[in-house]
């Protein structure tokens, strides 16, 4: 942890260049207007861009540049700037179709120092997957730079811890990139790195924050172009990364209706019994303060994940006083799921409430295995004492939620 802005390692800030020539210099310049008070060098990947880009980057004098005969990708061609980057800095990765803000890399670092288990930040923005995006008001980049100011003032209280980031802006601890590594190539030409490099953060034992209190503006993927060849790579980097970590990627989507299900009360005891990935129990823990949250125990590959990120709970554990709420996200699974089934109704015995999520599939073959088990576990939360009090849909699934009476 580092109190003092002026002690902050400077930056490396690797910016990948493919054409696009208008972003690039569009993000160069904001750097250049918006960075004078922060200890940075700017690096530029260039994979093999045309000519007329290549001949402005070389006019630039405040750049380190470094111009590939070939297309590296995007992790590979993170990975040469890092290589050529200052060995004492952090690294921070930036989309060649950004535009930086006041405030942008200040805010950043304060709260990537802000302790000692930080690993890497992220900043909000207008177009981005993964609930990164706000909703913004401005038409022009004058008007961005003022929405930006109303929002890039530096607030502990905004900081979200997150199971990952989306990369467009992300700013790595050097300390922990000497732990981590370079990013995995293997996810040629690009997507899914940033995901992957996430969980190596967190299994080496730090975490990753969404920093709410910075904007940047966001063009949204200048080098990939959105026909089916992008679609065809995010597939197939889709399948390394599940392959990879032994999860499924609804593993790590949000469940927002736990939000609704879970109430703005302090001091709530709650279990999740799949964790998926612990995404759902960091999104409960920012927005509902003080909550006291587990997961299931499992062998499964999201597990190993979310147990560095929540507490755990299992067979052998004592109950305690039980649980105010359970979640089952994945109902389906649970039906068949004997260790997941014992395990609830272990935690049933001094719980107060349960919410059920079944896909909605189940109710359109009433003959089918899993249909007998939800009306089993339908009749044994009935002779406990617990009864349906609301239910209602979800995506493909149904939500039963159970109240004791």
């Amino acid at each position: 942890m580092i109190d003092n802005i002026n002690d902050y390692p400077g930056t490396s800030i690797i910016i990948l260049s493919y054409n696009n020539l208008n972003y690039t210099k569009q993000c160069i310049e904001s750097i250049r207007k918006y960075t004078s008070n922060e200890n940075y060098e700017i690096i530029v990947i260039d994979n093999n861009s045309n000519e007329e880009t290549t001949n402005w980057l070389k006019l630039q004098y405040d750049i380190k540049l470094q111009l590939n005969t070939t297309n590296n990708g995007f992790p590979g061609g993170c990975n040469d700037g890092i290589k050529f980057a200052n060995p004492m800095n952090d690294i921070l990765l930036l989309n060649n179709d950004i535009v930086v803000t006041k405030n942008w890399l200040t805010n950043l670092k304060i709260a990537l120092y802000s302790n000692d288990n930080i690993g890497a930040v992220s900043p909000v923005t207008n177009s981005s997957s993964y609930w990164q995006s706000i909703p913004v008001n401005y038409n022009t980049l004058d008007e961005m730079q003022n929405f930006a100011s109303q929002i890039n003032i530096s607030n502990k209280t905004r900081w979200e811890e997150r199971v990952m980031v989306v990369g467009y802006c992300m700013l790595i601890k050097r300390s922990v990139l000497n732990k981590v590594g370079l990013l995995d190539e293997d996810y040629f030409p690009g997507n899914f790195e940033d995901d992957d490099y996430c969980f190596r953060i967190i299994l080496s034992g730090y975490k990753v924050l969404l920093c709410r209190d910075t904007f940047v503006h966001h063009y949204g993927s200048a080098s990939f172009n959105k026909n089916s060849s992008y679609a065809n790579i995010m597939e197939t980097n889709k399948v390394k990364f599940e392959s990879k970590w032994d999860i499924n990627i609804t593993d790590v989507h949000f469940n927002l209706s736990y939000l609704s299900l879970v109430p703005e009360k302090e001091n709530l005891k709650v279990l999740d019994v799949y964790g998926n990935c612990g995404v759902n129990g960091l999104m409960l823990k920012f927005y509902r303060k003080n909550l006291d949250f587990y997961i299931g125990n499992s062998s499964s590959g999201s597990y190993k994940i979310a147990s560095k990120l929540h507490k755990t709970f299992s067979l052998e554990d004592n109950l305690g006083d039980g649980f105010d709420y359970i979640l089952i996200n994945n109902g389906y699974k649970f039906l068949t799921d004997i260790n997941a089934k014992n395990l609830v109704l272990k935690a049933l015995k001094a719980s107060k409430n349960l919410a059920l999520f079944i896909s909605s599939t189940l109710y359109t073959d009433p003959n089918a295995e899993n249909a007998k088990n939800l009306s089993l576990f339908h009749d044994y939360m009935t002779m406990n004492n617990f009864i349906i009090t609301r239910k209602f849909s979800h995506g493909d699934s149904v939500v039963n939620f159970y109240m004791k009476c």
